[in-house]
């Protein structure tokens, strides 16, 4: 693979996930979203390999920041899975080498000398773009996992009226405080979030579960919402609207609950809002009202 086709698909990856209005290297939570670590020597991945990894882990609903090679799954006496192999993630270096432009030649590492006797030699520094390629915890089997701290918040202190709005809920969903993604799971009726004291800030933590509990109102023994009630492909029309409807009614609760969210991680999903709008101006009406249903089903007591 050439560097400059090395350079496109990096570049258009992230462009592609930017533009869709999604940063997902930005989350509430500490964990997963955050820095990206080699399983075997414990290295963290820096520079632009922090957004490939980011994006590759965002896209394919990956729970785990930790990455081997295939070589690395073998040394630990497990194996990448089958339906694995061929999605991996490419993870890029730069090497400095010695080039000679007027003998069109390469320098043997065995003959580079100091900086300024190279430069004397008529020689100049070129950066040479390597890649390899790497597979998330979760595309491997045979391999226990590891046992680290995550870090963590400073705490966490409740707020009363985001808890009783979680706790008096009719009919409720299952909860769960676990892992590296904030989902629902329409199948198990459940909600899973990162644990609390894990998030950055209390208003954090509430906008994002209250973002999965209005989801939770989709579920057919509720408002029975097409995109929940059925399996609906991302980025299709109903899954769309059923993001916007998440949101809105995420921030009428957050509203409800007397809190003020960091929505930094919420506007970035307004390029997308946008766009939906000028396609379909419906849109707005039918997310509110979508939004204001899930609320009222929520705090019905």
């Amino acid at each position: 693979m050439s560097k400059k086709s090395v350079l496109t698909i990096v570049t258009d990856q992230i462009l592609s996930v930017l533009e869709s209005g999604v940063i997902p290297w930005q989350k509430p939570w500490v964990g997963c979203g955050g820095v990206h670590h080699n399983f075997v020597r414990k290295s963290r991945y820096t520079g632009i390999n922090t957004f490939i990894l980011a994006v590759s882990a965002w896209e394919r609903k990956f729970s785990t920041s930790w990455w081997l090679t295939v070589n690395d799954a073998k040394k630990l006496g497990g194996r990448i899975k089958k339906e694995s192999w061929s999605f991996p993630t490419c993870v890029v270096f730069y090497h400095d080498r010695w080039f000679h432009p007027e003998l069109n030649l390469w320098a043997k590492e065995s003959d580079v000398k100091s900086f300024n006797v190279m430069q004397e030699r008529g020689y100049e520094q070129r950066l040479i773009l390597r890649y390899y390629k790497v597979y998330n915890f979760d595309q491997c089997e045979g391999i226990e996992p590891l046992e680290v701290e995550e870090p963590v918040g400073e705490g966490f202190s409740p707020i009363e009226k985001a808890e009783t709005i979680l706790s008096e809920m009719p009919d409720p969903p299952a909860f769960q405080y676990e892992g590296y993604r904030a989902y629902y799971s329409p199948k198990r009726d459940l909600i899973s979030v990162p644990t609390k004291e894990s998030f950055r800030s209390e208003d954090s933590f509430y906008a994002t579960f209250f973002h999965e509990l209005i989801h939770s109102t989709g579920h057919v023994k509720r408002l029975n919402r097409e995109a929940i009630a059925s399996v609906s492909h991302y980025a299709s029309d109903s899954y769309s609207k059923e993001e916007l409807t998440a949101e809105m009614g995420s921030a009428m609760l957050c509203l409800e609950a007397g809190i003020t969210p960091d929505w930094q991680n919420s506007a970035s999903y307004v390029d997308s809002w946008l766009k939906a709008l000028q396609a379909d101006r419906q849109w707005l009406l039918y997310g509110a009202a979508k939004a204001q249903a899930a609320v009222d089903t929520i705090l019905i007591h």
